[in-house]
């Protein structure tokens, strides 16, 4: 518990020209009691905005990185009075005490939602030149964040509540380097430093029922938004309070192996060392979606040049199902008309569209309820792939530990060995599909379930049909909300029965120079900060952010797992 202190919010308020509506210069009257002399007393203290002409080693924070480092000797740490303080990647922005206090759970935001920048500015695509931004970055209606190197790394995150968060770091050499006794140590540090990434914020509060406010300014009720200002030392005229987070990583995070995917907590890494943080259990998050990656640092839309390696992991939904239909008018419309609709966009009825050696009377089906199974399909492909006899539509469905969406023990403890079975058709597994029958009805269906399974969001920015897109959706046209740009962004979903894939570019040496390298362990990495719970019909669920270092010398291991077919007498595993 803090002990009983004066904070002065403001020192623009009072009316400092001597006169009829004189109220004070800016000072602050504290009444104390003096344990001493045992009895009450007061002191006069003037208010100032910042003051970095002290040492203090009281004011020495503790996210410093050269703060108790044998390193660095004693007076290389930030310990004066500026609106500065080192903020950790996964953690809420918090404003300065007692501004939290005030500003509460309930913020005045007035940042964008996925491009985290004022209001008014165009989400996408995102200008060359910063103009709009900052225009709306110096008159905000609400609390804003932004930037300070933008064009490099995104710094910062807003939920769905107007909360912000804090989503990169910067690097551990770049923090080692910053020198306070320079003029502008974080943005324009002396070369060869590189300029520190900082979460900037400008704040609003809510105007309490016990604040004064002047007769001279315009009228504001109870719970108004208010702008916090000040006038800066020298200065006549006020100013919106700029307070800078430079970032910081977190000294621990859960590490990911290369060629991991991530479902059920924990992971190979935690597996080998107990004591490390495990991974999050992603399959049982009511959602999720990726709101920083090292390999995009400025989480700009992806284009066709750039979708493939820049990006460490992506987020999918690996068992829902997918549905092409196989249904036509007659039996010589042409494949592409067999799915046709009405004017009210139900299926028209139609003859069973399946070959005569894909029927149960063939011999080659297995009847599972509604579904037909073909028993010609290696025993995870009979399983995930079918035909539902009463929508008349090829359907792939994904397992994970043998449990697929629906089943209630989907997020309990797996087994020590488990499988995921995605939704998701390799080149191979479209060939087996094809192979059972020659039917260009049934070829065509298959093709389309193997785009379909690749590409389920349907994103088009001129890629190839058979380019793997899954874990990206399409980018809203800012200026047409019926149309999408071509462009991609990451996938945002509900669960449960999320996943988070790898980029398989980790297991390719030549490719490892686009990672970091951290000479102290010998290893080069990533980060990724995924967000869980962050959507609006989750209402108050408590939203988690979760950094995880990806590290493409540790491959992952894994264990063979053997998948036998409903027949005993398979000899097919």
């Amino acid at each position: 518990m803090r002990p009983p202190t004066a904070y002065a919010l403001r020192n623009d308020l009072n009316e400092t020209t001597w006169g009829l509506d004189y109220t004070s210069d800016p000072y602050v009257l504290v009444q104390y009691f003096d344990t001493l002399l045992e009895r009450y007393a007061m002191k006069v203290y003037h208010v100032e905005i910042e003051d970095d002409s002290v040492d203090d080693p009281n004011v020495i924070q503790e996210l410093d990185p050269k703060a108790e480092d044998p390193a660095h000797p004693e007076g290389d740490e930030l310990d004066d009075y500026r609106f500065i303080y080192f903020a950790k990647a996964g953690q809420p922005i918090v404003p300065p005490y007692p501004l939290d206090q005030i500003i509460g759970a309930n913020p005045h935001n007035d940042s964008c939602q996925y491009w985290n920048l004022p209001h008014g500015a165009p989400e996408s695509p995102r200008p060359s030149e910063p103009t709009v931004y900052e225009t709306a970055w110096e008159y905000p209606n609400g609390t804003v964040y932004y930037d300070s190197r933008f064009r490099e790394r995104r710094t910062f995150w807003v939920d769905h509540r107007g909360n912000g968060w804090v989503v990169s770091g910067n690097p551990p050499e770049v923090l080692d380097d910053i020198d306070w006794s320079e003029a502008d140590p974080l943005n324009n540090p002396t070369p060869p430093k590189e300029p520190v990434s900082c979460v900037q914020a400008r704040y609003f509060y809510p105007l309490r029922p016990d604040f004064w406010w002047p007769e001279n300014k315009p009228p504001k009720n109870t719970g108004d938004p208010i702008e916090w200002i000040v006038i800066p030392a020298g200065a006549t005229s006020p100013s919106l309070v700029t307070v800078t987070y430079p970032t910081v990583w977190p000294e621990e995070v859960p590490t990911l192996k290369a060629g991991e995917t991530i479902t059920y907590s924990g992971g190979e890494y935690r597996a080998d060392n107990p004591a490390a943080p495990g991974l999050p259990g992603i399959v049982g998050w009511a959602a999720g979606q990726k709101v920083y990656d090292d390999l995009n640092p400025t989480m700009a839309p992806l284009i066709l040049n750039t979708f493939d390696d820049t990006w460490t992991v992506r987020l999918c939904d690996p068992l829902t199902e997918r549905r092409v239909p196989l249904r036509r008018i007659s039996s010589s419309t042409p494949g592409k008309l067999r799915w046709e609709t009405d004017a009210y966009g139900v299926p028209l009825t139609g003859q069973l569209d399946l070959p005569d050696e894909l029927l149960p009377a063939s011999g080659n089906v297995t009847v599972v309820g509604k579904e037909y199974r073909f028993k010609k399909l290696s025993p995870s492909l009979q399983r995930r792939v079918f035909y539902d006899s009463i929508t008349k539509e090829l359907v792939m469905r994904g397992y994970l530990n043998d449990r697929t969406l629906g089943d209630s023990d989907l997020t309990a403890s797996p087994a020590a060995v488990y499988l995921l079975e995605p939704n998701i058709l390799t080149e191979d597994e479209r060939d087996q599909l094809l192979a059972i029958s020659d039917d260009m009805d049934w070829r065509d269906a298959v093709t389309d379930l193997y785009e379909l399974s690749n590409n389920p969001s349907g994103v088009n920015f001129g890629q190839q049909p058979d380019d793997f897109c899954v874990g990206l959706q399409p980018c809203p046209n800012p200026s047409d909300p019926t149309s999408y740009l071509p462009q991609a962004l990451p996938f945002a979903g509900l669960g449960p029965g999320l996943a988070a894939i790898p980029n398989q570019a980790f297991l390719d040496p030549f490719k490892i120079g686009m990672l970091r390298y951290d000479p102290a362990k010998d290893e080069h990495y990533a980060y990724v900060t995924l967000a869980e719970n962050n959507h609006d019909s989750l209402g108050a669920a408590p939203i988690t952010l979760h950094i995880i270092r990806v590290v493409a010398e540790k491959r992952f291991r894994g264990a063979i797992k053997v998948i036998t077919g409903d027949n005993a007498f398979e000899e097919r595993v």
